[in-house]
C-alpha cells in the first residue's frame, strides 16, 4: 500500500502481470478525485476552454491539464476525472483545487454549480486486448471501437446497474474506464472479475497502472 494525498491505495498485487492481448487487468480508480460541473454555465466554460476538443459536444471526452479527463455528459453537465486523489485545473477564468478526501463543494458561480463528486462514483479501468468481448457479457450497448470510439463516453447499463464508460488512449494498451455509483462498487468489481475469468483477469496496482500511462492530449 502507498499513500496518495492521504488516501491508501494498493501499489501492487502479489503475482500481478502486465495486461496483454490474451488476458485482462482491472484497476480501482475510485480514490482519484472527481468533480461535477452543472448548469447553463457549462456551455460557456466549454466554449472558453474546451471548444476545439471532443468535449465541446455531449458524450465527448478531452484530456486537460495533463492526464485529467473532461467528460461532457450533457449540454449542462461536465464531469472531471482526476489522475490522482487531488484535482488541480486552471480553466480560462476558473481554478479548481479539490481533494478526494474533502467533502466540500466550491461556491456556485453564475449559472454553474461545482461539487466534489469523488464519493459519488466508484471508478475502475479495464485493461487488455479482450475488453470488448468481455464487456459484451455485461452490457447490451455496442462497445466496439466503431460504436464507442476513442475520445467518447457512454451512459449505459452494466451488470444491471447504471454505468458510465469512458474510452481514451491513455495507456500503452487498450483500456476502458467504468464509473458506477459508489454504493455499487463492490458488486460491480465482483461482476467484472467473474466476467473476466476466461481471460485470467487480475487486479493491477497503481504503480503498474502509472507505468502504462502515456501522455496524449486531445
Amino acid at each position: 500500500m502507498i499513500d496518495l494525498d492521504g488516501w491508501q491505495v494498493p501499489a501492487s498485487y502479489a503475482g500481478e502481470c502486465a495486461p496483454s492481448a490474451t488476458n485482462l487487468s482491472i484497476v480501482d480508480l475510485s480514490a482519484f478525485a472527481k468533480v461535477s460541473l452543472r448548469g447553463r454555465g457549462v456551455s460557456e466554460l466549454v466554449r472558453s476552454s474546451l471548444d476545439n476538443t471532443p468535449a465541446a459536444r455531449p458524450l465527448g471526452v478531452a484530456t486537460i491539464a495533463g492526464n485529467n479527463l473532461a467528460c461532457r455528459l450533457t449540454d449542462d453537465y461536465l464531469l472531471l476525472l482526476g489522475a490522482a486523489p487531488r484535482l488541480e485545473i486552471q480553466f480560462a477564468d476558473l481554478e479548481l483545487n479539490i481533494s478526494a478526501l474533502s467533502a466540500d463543494c466550491q461556491a456556485p458561480r453564475d449559472g454553474l454549480v461545482i461539487a466534489n463528486a469523488t464519493s459519488t462514483y466508484a471508478g475502475f479501468a479495464l485493461i487488455g486486448g479482450a475488453i470488448e468481448e468481455m464487456l459484451r457479457q455485461l452490457t447490451a450497448i455496442d462497445v466496439s471501437e466503431k460504436a464507442l470510439p476513442l475520445w467518447t463516453c457512454a451512459q449505459t447499463n452494466l451488470a444491471g446497474v447504471a454505468a458510465l464508460l469512458v474510452r481514451v488512449p491513455e495507456l500503452s494498451v487498450p483500456s476502458v474506464r467504468i464509473y458506477v455509483a459508489s454504493d455499487l462498487a463492490e458488486y460491480v468489481w465482483e461482476q467484472l472479475l467473474n466476467g473476466g475469468r476466461r481471460w485470467r483477469i487480475a487486479p493491477l496496482g497503481s504503480e503498474k497502472w502509472q507505468a502504462l500511462r502515456i501522455c496524449r492530449n486531445r
